[in-house]
């Protein structure tokens, strides 16, 4: 998969390093949601608080992006525990923007997807298959809802490759032909300009079946899942 273009990888921290500052960041962002919290705040406060919440989240991935990169994370215990802390972090992400004003929600969310399916490309093409999958699937279930603000078309058919691709590398091959109707159900009312990836991944999918000799997956068919007929 390919890894986004523009970036400058300034944040490389070593494991231990990149630990010790996820752990200041827990504390700083449960200070920042106590205030939050707070009945107290002007609306203008409110706002920078929020803003000020989502921005340590998303440095923080960012910092693990860049030291996956670097090969700063092959410890398998760091990774875990960092990936640990970016899962949180993604829920938190998807959810804060809901909070604020209606102009930002767009802008906050493109953000945090974009922070979320990156790291999820990199786990993929470092063979972290299973980690991959897990990060990822946060960011395409919150694409399945009715009330999901909109996304570039290019990231959000990056997610769901991302899904689709982690789920055969493990052999999850049902769970792969599920992200493929989540994909096109997300894709709304471009479902038949943008169907030919997606699809694509379907045959291949099915094609795995065949070779593993999973009949019943084999059989599964597309009106089978937009039916809501899951194995």
């Amino acid at each position: 998969l390919q890894r986004p273009e523009g970036r400058s990888h300034t944040r490389v921290l070593n494991g231990p390093a990149l630990l010790a500052w996820f752990s200041f960041s827990e504390e700083y962002q449960d200070l920042l949601q106590r205030r939050l919290d707070s009945v107290t705040l002007s609306p203008s406060e409110r706002r920078l608080l929020q803003q000020t919440h989502f921005h340590s989240l998303h440095q923080g991935f960012l910092a693990a992006y860049d030291s996956l990169l670097a090969a700063q994370l092959e410890e398998a215990e760091v990774l875990r525990r960092v990936l640990l802390y970016c899962r949180a972090a993604a829920v938190a992400m998807l959810a804060k923007q809901e909070a604020l004003p209606a102009p930002e929600q767009e802008e906050h969310f493109v953000k945090a997807a974009s922070d979320v399916s990156n790291l999820a490309c990199a786990l993929y093409n470092q063979k972290c298959y299973s980690e991959a999958s897990a990060l990822v699937q946060l960011l395409c279930e919150e694409l399945g809802r009715p009330s999901c603000p909109p996304l570039p078309l290019d990231k959000l058919q990056r997610a769901f490759l991302v899904a689709v691709q982690s789920s055969r590398k493990e052999g999850q091959l049902d769970q792969a032909l599920g992200w493929v109707v989540r994909w096109l159900r997300a894709l709304r009312d471009q479902v038949i300009q943008h169907m030919v990836e997606p699809v694509s991944l379907w045959v291949k999918t099915k094609g795995d079946a065949a070779r593993a000799g999973l009949e019943e997956t084999q059989l599964r068919t597309l009106k089978d899942g937009f039916e809501g007929k899951e194995p």
